[in-house]
C-alpha cells in the first residue's frame, strides 16, 4: 500500500455517509430592539456583527407604530451609515456572499455599530462579533 498525501485519496468505501450537522451556536442571549426580544448570537470568531434587513425594518415599523420618531432617544437605531465602496461578507449564510446595505448603529454607543445584511440568511437574529478589549 502506498501512502496517501490528501484525504481525497482515501477509498470511497472508507467513508460513512451521514446527515449534515444541524447549525448551532454555543453562546446565545436575548437582547431587545424597540422593546421586542431578539435572539442574539455571541460569536467570538466573527469579524463583523450583523443583523438581517428584515429585523431592522421590523424594529423601525414597530417604533413608528408606537409613535417613536427617529430623533427620539427611544428609537431603535441611533444612526444609519453607508460606505463609499460596496461591502460584502461571507459566513453569515452557508456558501453565500452577502452584500451589506450599511450600518445600523445602536443607541448605546458601547455596543458599537451593527452591520445589516440582506435577509437571505436563515437566522432572523442579531449576530454579534466579540471584540477584544
Amino acid at each position: 500500500m502506498r501512502p496517501i498525501s490528501i484525504l481525497k485519496e482515501i477509498p470511497r468505501e472508507w467513508w460513512t455517509k451521514v446527515d449534515n450537522p444541524p447549525p448551532g451556536y454555543n453562546y446565545r442571549t436575548v437582547t431587545e430592539i424597540a422593546g421586542y426580544p431578539v435572539e442574539t448570537l455571541l460569536d467570538g470568531g466573527a469579524s463583523v456583527s450583523s443583523v438581517t434587513e428584515e429585523l431592522v425594518v421590523g424594529a423601525i415599523n414597530l417604533a413608528r407604530k408606537r409613535g417613536i420618531h427617529p430623533r427620539d432617544e427611544n428609537f431603535p437605531i441611533a444612526q444609519f451609515e453607508r460606505w463609499p465602496v460596496r461591502e460584502t461578507v461571507t459566513g453569515v449564510a452557508r456558501g453565500a456572499i452577502v452584500e451589506l446595505i450599511g450600518a445600523a448603529v445602536l443607541p448605546n454607543p458601547s455596543q458599537g455599530p451593527l452591520i445589516w445584511a440582506r435577509p437571505q440568511t436563515r437566522f432572523r437574529t442579531i449576530h454579534l462579533a466579540a471584540e477584544p478589549d
